[in-house]
């Protein structure tokens, strides 16, 4: 390839489009970092969630599915809630939120959505590579 015909395709890249379809592509990953995040009782402050009252931490320290620190809520005792969890792309934003019945309620609660600063820069590796796969694609680099 000639460096005027790399020219003409860089000048052809719609870099806000790319950066959109880099992050709808690793949706799947993205998602799941937000459920462990919340299974490990933290928000996108890089805080834990407000204690559970007594009684019901020491029920859910017993159970094999808790992961959080004793006390701190991981919202997950069926797992609709964490199974719910989608991602919507808004400009260049991706938000997250819960198909489950739950949502409105646990997260006016607890404000557990949003990558915090664990997650957010495994986030931003994952996005950032895939915008670099795809500009090298379009590019015609690999």
């Amino acid at each position: 390839m000639t460096i005027k015909e790399l020219a003409r395709r860089a000048a052809t890249i719609n870099i806000p489009d790319l950066k959109r379809k880099a992050v709808k592509n690793k949706e799947k990953r993205l998602v799941e970092l937000q459920q462990k995040q919340i299974r490990q009782g933290m928000n996108a402050a890089g805080g834990f969630f407000k204690s559970y009252p007594a009684g019901y931490a020491a029920y859910k320290s017993t159970l094999s599915t808790y992961h959080a620190p004793i006390g701190v809520p991981d919202l997950f005792l069926k797992g609709n809630f964490a199974r719910g969890i989608r991602m919507k792309l808004s400009g260049d934003d991706y938000l997250f939120d819960s198909t489950d019945l739950k949502n409105d309620k646990l997260d006016s609660k607890y404000r557990p959505f949003g990558l915090n600063s664990t997650t957010l820069p495994q986030a931003q590796v994952l996005v950032t590579n895939e915008f670099d796969q795809l500009a090298g694609k379009h590019l015609g680099l690999i």
